[in-house]
């Protein structure tokens, strides 16, 4: 009977494993998150969208509220591990990941949208760092 015991522990060792090993790796640190652009080299709204992106890192040097945001750029030609753990269908898709939740970024992807978005999502920005 205690092998059986010790084959579900087993069997739950390594389902939990493979789980973890799967998932997104949400930013362990409270006060920090991560905006991810996931893009690829041919597609044309990814082009289009990638001079806003680079505008807007210079808006993620002050916290928004009490997060400090980083921007992570993602090819997914180059990391497609990465693309497929975040779920991406579709190019460019952005996705903001604090240490508690996921969102997604609906709409366009231009520097005031994408600052419109933090500030709904995470809070005004500090006026100092």
């Amino acid at each position: 009977m205690w092998w059986e015991l010790a084959a579900i522990l087993a069997l739950a060792l390594i389902v939990y494993r493979m789980y973890w090993s799967n998932s997104p790796k949400r930013p362990t640190k409270e006060g920090t998150a991560k905006l991810y652009f996931f893009h690829t080299e041919w597609c044309g709204f990814c082009k289009k969208a990638k001079p806003e992106w680079e505008k807007l890192k210079g808006d993620l040097d002050k916290p928004f509220g009490k997060t400090k945001v980083e921007a992570v750029s993602v090819n997914c030609e180059e990391d497609s591990k990465t693309c497929s753990l975040y779920s991406v269908q579709a190019y460019p898709t952005v996705k903001l990941e604090t240490s508690t939740a996921l969102y997604e970024y609906s709409g366009p992807i231009t520097e005031d949208g994408l600052v419109g978005f933090l500030r709904r999502t995470l809070g005004e920005e500090s006026s100092s760092v």
